[in-house]
């Protein structure tokens, strides 16, 4: 006889109910509380005061030391999934072209961990990000496709604040040696209201 296929994603999703269910029942009948992991912290405060809409100003190296190029766009951080996690949505433009991004960040509370996942119209490749605080602001590394060779490459990115409180990203290529060499730096201000 030949066995059939496992499909897991149905599995899956009734374990992921049956838990949920628990989880409610026991907290109506005033039993188990909500674990701790579970539970939103200071670094979901923290994302949810960024929420907003940005104008989005900067500059892009598409060669080590070369003149950088000014890149324009607008952007809306939103809260989503119960606050869990904050959503950006970026419009521009790139070669002439419509280009729309996804940012989706949280902080992991079981790794202790901030995280970035990116996503836009440019390219069916995520680019996923592990961070922690350093120095006073955020500092991610992870892999990205190269735009010019579509191989995966180590990348970094930092968040800070400048002096005018406005959020400053800048975006690196780690060279093999661990330095950092910059090919995007934007910063975001709050938009006024009209």
């Amino acid at each position: 006889t030949t066995k059939r296929p496992v499909h897991w994603i149905p599995i899956l999703a009734i374990v992921g109910a049956a838990f949920l269910l628990g989880q409610a029942t026991a907290q109506e009948q005033g039993g188990m509380s909500t674990p701790p992991w579970m539970k939103q912290t200071d670094e979901h405060k923290r994302l949810a005061a960024s929420v907003g809409e940005f104008d989005v100003a900067g500059e892009l190296w598409l060669a080590p030391g070369g003149q950088p190029m000014p890149y324009q766009a607008t952007a809306k951080r939103e809260l989503v999934l119960g606050g869990n996690y904050l959503k950006e949505t970026l419009h521009g433009t790139w070669q002439g072209q419509p280009f729309v991004g996804w940012l989706f960040s949280g902080y992991d509370t079981v790794r202790k961990r901030h995280f970035n996942i990116w996503m836009d119209n440019a390219s069916p490749v995520p680019s996923i990000a592990l961070g922690g605080e350093k120095e006073g602001q955020l500092d991610f590394v992870g892999e990205e496709p190269h735009p010019f060779t579509g191989k995966l490459t180590k990348s970094a990115s930092t968040v800070e604040t400048n002096e005018e409180g406005h959020t400053v990203v800048s975006m690196f290529w780690v060279q093999p040696d661990g330095t950092r060499q910059i090919h995007m730096r934007l910063t975001y201000r709050p938009r006024k209201s009209e």
